[in-house]
């Protein structure tokens, strides 16, 4: 599993899943990032951004194979808080960092705060070990939103 809704930090307070419109074949998995795309959605990867033609939007809550047409999601809103798999080892020196994504499975984990918009989540916890790469991220909409 890639990303996993856990809580949040504000503004969420009901998770409703919703079905949307898949804009590709490719086959979906619970946990996959999704960005919006004309009128549907298709899994993210690390050229989407916050707020261009492809802007990251939810997080797939069903298993889809590739001639679906839809895919159940919940929306991504600003304080929402997931367990993300990381492409690399976590520490904690990576907390407050905003990062970008690796693609639709993975968080792009560093240490250095990217201030652009294809940085959607801030690291605000490590989970596990170093080597288990996982981490709880909130959703900051990218430079819309100050680290902590």
């Amino acid at each position: 599993m890639s990303f996993t809704a856990v809580g949040s930090m504000g503004a969420v307070t009901d998770v409703a899943a919703f079905r949307k419109k898949k804009t590709t074949s490719a086959a979906t998995a619970v946990g996959d990032l999704m960005s919006e795309t004309g009128d549907g959605v298709t899994r993210s990867t690390s050229s989407d951004t916050v707020s261009g033609a492809t802007r990251f939007d939810s997080i797939a809550m069903s298993v889809q194979v590739a001639g679906d047409t839809s895919v159940l999601v919940v929306k991504l809103v600003d304080g929402m808080v997931l367990q993300a798999t990381c492409t690399n080892n976590t520490n904690d020196n990576q907390v407050g960092s905003r990062c970008a994504v690796t693609d639709h499975v993975a968080l792009n984990n560093t240490t250095t705060d990217l201030t652009t918009n294809v940085a959607p989540f801030e690291i605000v916890a490590i989970v596990g070990a170093a080597t288990d790469k996982k981490a709880l991220v909130r959703y900051v909409g990218g430079t819309a939103q100050t680290a902590s």
